[in-house]
């Protein structure tokens, strides 16, 4: 595995690793995939967890440690697409702005 040091003066300005529109939203849009994928599959399976629990309470049955699993899941899920949101804003803010320099 090759590994590569890119350093920058803090003087000269921020350190931006993509130097254009298109690098940078192709980037967000790799990385906004994976956030979505990743909270979807959290809120399924926070779902699933919860379902059957709902279903023992019906019955009259005790809740256990699957609801808090489950509440944990949905919770985790939800920051994850609270992360896509922001990944997905900046690429349509991104996309606008290429329209108008076009």
């Amino acid at each position: 595995m090759n590994w590569v040091f890119l350093r920058r003066k803090t003087a000269e300005g921020p350190f931006d690793l993509f130097s254009d529109n298109d690098s940078v939203l192709g980037h967000y849009r790799r990385v906004s995939r994976v956030w979505l994928a990743i909270g979807i599959s959290q809120l399924c399976i926070g779902a699933a967890q919860i379902h059957p629990t709902v279903l023992a309470l019906k019955q009259g049955e005790s809740w256990g440690l699957s609801a808090i699993a489950g509440a944990v899941w949905l919770a985790c899920g939800c920051l994850f697409l609270v992360l896509w949101m922001r990944y997905h804003r900046k690429s349509t803010k991104l996309r606008k702005e290429r329209v108008l320099h076009e």
